[in-house]
């Protein structure tokens, strides 16, 4: 682009030498036709192209030299697609008479009315401004990397009305398949000399959205000769606004550093007008603020040290993009203030049908999640954040680095502050392919079970602190079908905590009425000292075989399933007596019979009920073989209910199948048997064994 700068630069002082040399001539009666033939010559010995002025130049001596030229046109290079490098419909150009006496030159008027530049680059990357081995006069390469020489009449060079009206410029890269033209492009110059300032200012038409412009240059020569120039711009427009105070720098093609402001109301519209749109539905990348230090070298641009907002997210730190790949690519080092990612979360999109887009309670959506986004960027992220909340968790200071490739996003957590806790995580996601694959794997210390489980998964029937550890893997393109591919393992321990909804050291102490009171679970809840346990997941089903509970009353094991993408539990809970009841919420000694607990039901009502077959289908998980007191006791408390309750065991019974949703059956009328001295006898003989 700085040769371009430089050799277009050169034609329009060809131009005006031609004209001065006409003012010179003419005393002379030197024919005009004669000197455009001159200027021409000298312009296509220079670049090795024609300049072609078509029609006759029309001329004023007095009190400036004035000219008129018609169409003007510049060839372009072999190979290009159009035949004109450039070209103009009409050119005026005014020179004072008096400053060329004295030995220099103003241009009072220097109007180029609608100017078409097109710049071509070809498939092996050479562009059309590219003038070859051609010579200039003194046998400098034009084409080289040295700089141009001009005249010393021209470096003191004044302007005054320079104006391109209706003027046109257009880009192609043959390489990369793309054309970028600006359109009704209008641009006024001051100009008191080369050595500067150069002031412009205008607006031209770019992809239908018009943007108006203001630039100014301390050295405008340094354009010419490769060289570095203080420069200020202002461009504003429907999508952005931008101001630059630093410095431009044409030694290597162009480059740019300064201070810099920008601004857009949105980023979506910016990227959709500009280049990619971007394929994120919601309320989200609307408005943008960035303010710190701003360069261009190529197609990298970079913002050193700067201040940004993006919605609602505020941050500090340094940022970089490269618009010269397949895709755009990001690298970002900020620190942010409390961000919510919720907003930015891919949701499932309205269903073609109702029973598609139906996610009614206790189901998960089978409608098909976008991912493509992620293929629409690469980037690698360096986050630290006050805050971040992912769907309802809500996790505290942390620190964050993701690598976006591909469609592959690798995001790690090396810092995470949970619900009174601390951990770290990671999450990978493979959108680059037709199913996208997910996987977690967190390790938390330290966390408050309730408020975390609550938020993450709606459970809030467990308290506690503790650690947690989990690894999971899942693939699919809607909700349901991530929940159905999920596998993983994981592990918890939660000490001095409680389960809601259930009272487990009641149900040991009365076990006639522990399940027969519907709502009693409401406000019931079983303490522990310790609840820990290993689990595998395979096809979205939770299973657990090693729960391990622990109270200074009793012990109690566990085993059983969670079908996550049923929403539902099917678990077995086998408490174990080991003491009385003091310090349990009571100061008896216990006296019922330490029963099964079945844990059934979708996850939003989960229910808690006796399994009383398998006290002695699996004589281990009650108190049948264990100390001789508990035995007794709980024979005691069953005899009590025989011999004191108007129904008897059979009644009991009933109550219990009632409650349970079996049939009713027949009234117990049969004699009471005489008690046995042997307690595991008596029970074996009350259940028919």
């Amino acid at each position: 682009m700085g040769k371009f700068i430089k050799w277009l630069a050169i034609g329009a002082f060809a131009l005006i030498v031609l004209i001065i040399g006409a003012g010179v001539a003419l005393p002379y009666l030197v024919p005009l036709d004669d000197i455009v033939a001159e200027g021409t010559a000298q312009v296509e010995k220079a670049t090795g192209r024609k300049l072609v002025v078509s029609g006759k130049p029309d001329l004023s001596i007095w009190p400036e030299v004035s000219i008129k030229l018609g169409k003007t046109t510049f060839a372009n290079a072999k190979g290009a697609p159009d035949a004109n490098m450039a070209s103009v419909e009409e050119v005026r150009i005014a020179v004072p008479v008096m400053p060329l006496i004295s030995g220099s030159v103003e241009i009072k008027e220097f109007v180029l009315v609608k100017p078409d530049i097109r710049l071509y680059v070809d498939k092996s990357g050479k562009p059309n401004w590219d003038f070859g081995g051609a010579k200039a006069d003194g046998g400098a390469s034009s084409g080289g990397g040295g700089k141009a020489t001009l005249p010393e009449e021209l470096k003191n060079l004044t302007l005054g009305d320079v104006r391109i009206e209706g003027g046109r410029v257009s880009f192609t890269d043959a390489k990369a398949g793309t054309t970028e033209v600006l359109e009704n492009v209008n641009l006024s110059l001051t100009l008191p000399s080369l050595n500067g300032p150069l002031g412009a200012e205008g607006d031209l038409v770019w992809k239908a959205e018009k943007i108006a412009l203001e630039l100014g240059m301390a050295k405008p020569l340094a354009a010419i000769e490769a060289g570095k120039s203080n420069l200020n711009a202002k461009v504003s427009g429907t999508h952005l606004d931008l101001l630059f105070d630093g410095a431009a720098d044409f030694a290597k093609g162009f480059a740019l550093a300064g201070a810099t402001k920008f601004k857009t109301p949105s980023i979506k519209n910016l990227a959709g007008w500009a280049a990619t749109p971007i394929a994120i539905e919601g309320d989200v990348l609307g408005p943008f603020e960035a303010d710190g230090q701003f360069s261009l070298n190529g197609s990298r641009i970079a913002f050193t040290g700067a201040s940004i907002a993006i919605d609602a997210l505020r941050g500090k730190g340094d940022f970089a993009f490269n618009g010269g790949g397949k895709v755009p690519a990001i690298d970002a080092k900020l620190a942010l203030g409390p961000v919510d990612l919720n907003p930015y979360i891919p949701v499932p999109a309205e269903g073609q049908t109702k029973s598609a887009g139906a996610s009614g309670p206790g189901k998960w959506s089978e409608d098909k999640i976008d991912f493509s986004g992620f293929r629409q960027v690469n980037a690698k992220l360096d986050f630290t954040m006050e805050s971040l909340l992912v769907q309802k968790i809500k996790i505290g200071e942390s620190a964050l680095k993701a690598t976006l490739n591909g469609g592959k996003l690798d995001l790690g957590l090396t810092k995470l502050a949970l619900y009174g806790g601390a951990g770290s995580g990671k999450v990978t996601l493979d959108a680059s392919g037709k199913t996208p694959r997910i996987a977690k794997t967190f390790n938390l210390k330290g966390i408050s079970a309730e408020p975390l489980l609550t938020d993450a998964a709606d459970f809030d029937q467990l308290e506690g602190k503790g650690d947690l550890n989990i690894s999971v893997t899942g693939a699919g393109s809607s909700q349901a079908a991530i929940v159905r591919s999920l596998g993983g393992s994981g592990g918890f321990v939660f000490r001095d905590g409680a389960i809601n909804g259930f009272n487990l050291a009641a149900m040991l102490r009365k076990v006639e009425t522990a399940f027969l009171d519907s709502g009693a679970s409401a406000a019931q809840q079983t303490d522990f000292s310790e609840l820990s346990g290993t689990f595998k997941i395979s096809k979205g089903i939770v299973s657990n075989s090693d729960l391990f509970m622990a109270s200074p009353l009793f012990r109690v094991t566990g085993k059983g399933t969670a079908d996550m993408p049923k929403r539902t539990v099917d678990y077995r809970v086998n408490p174990k007596a080991v003491a009385d009841a003091r310090g349990q919420g009571g100061d008896t000694a216990i006296t019922g019979i330490a029963v099964p607990v079945l844990i059934t039901g979708p996850w939003h009502d989960v229910q808690f009920a006796p399994d009383l077959a398998g006290i002695l289908t699996n004589p281990g998980s009650a108190p049948l073989e264990g100390a001789a007191k508990v035995a007794e006791g709980a024979v005691g408390a069953i005899k009590g209910v025989a011999e004191g309750g108007a129904k008897g065991i059979g009644g009991l019974l009933n109550d219990v199948t009632k409650k349970l949703g079996g049939s009713e059956p027949a009234k117990d009328t049969a004699p009471k048997p005489e008690p046995d001295a042997n307690p595991i006898k008596q029970l074996k003989g009350l259940f028919g064994k």
